[in-house]
C-alpha cells in the first residue's frame, strides 16, 4: 500500500466515524461544543495515525484535500454548522488546525 491509497482510506474511515457520531449528536439541541470537540478528537486520532511516516505525502494538493474534508465533516459536527460554511470558517469556529500542520507537527517539524 502507498501513501495514496493510505490517505484515501483513512479519510474515508474519519468520514465514516464522524458520520456516525453525527447520527449519536443532533446539530439542534445536541451536546455542548466540548464534548463535541472530544468526539472530534477521535477522527482526528484516526487522520494522523502515522502521520510522522506519511506526512510528506501532504505536498500533493490531491492528499490534502481528501483528508481537509473528511475534517471539515468533523468541524461541521463539533461547531453544529450548516454545510455551506467555509471550510476555514469552520477550523477556526471549532478550534481545529488545518490537518497538514497537525501531520507536520507529529512528525516534529515546524
Amino acid at each position: 500500500m502507498n501513501f495514496s491509497e493510505h490517505i484515501t482510506r483513512t479519510a474515508i474511515r474519519a468520514r465514516e466515524t464522524s458520520a456516525a457520531l453525527g447520527k449519536l449528536m443532533p446539530s439542534v439541541g445536541g451536546p455542548k461544543s466540548s464534548k463535541r470537540r472530544v468526539m472530534g478528537a477521535v477522527a482526528h486520532s484516526i487522520i494522523l495515525y502515522a502521520a510522522p511516516i506519511w506526512e510528506g505525502a501532504m505536498r500533493v494538493e490531491k492528499m490534502r484535500l481528501r483528508l481537509a474534508g473528511a475534517q471539515r465533516i468533523m468541524a461541521l459536527r463539533v461547531c453544529s454548522g450548516y454545510r455551506t460554511v467555509s471550510r476555514e470558517a469552520l477550523q477556526v469556529i471549532s478550534s481545529m488546525p488545518p490537518i497538514e500542520l497537525l501531520a507536520r507537527e507529529r512528525r516534529g517539524g515546524t
